[in-house]
């Protein structure tokens, strides 16, 4: 997970904001979701945590 947010927040390499559906709030979901799925429930709940 803290890899997945240290992308998303550098954008250095992968940034699919261009294309439709791909929103800044549906990816902190997806993360949060991915953070839950892993038994981080603190993260899930937290958007800093991530």
């Amino acid at each position: 997970m803290t890899e997945a947010r240290r992308l998303f927040d550098a954008r250095e390499t992968y940034n699919f904001e261009p294309f439709f559906g791909t929103l800044d709030e549906r990816t902190v979901f997806e993360l949060a979701a991915a953070a839950h799925a892993m038994g981080q429930r603190e993260a899930a709940r937290d958007r800093d945590r991530l």
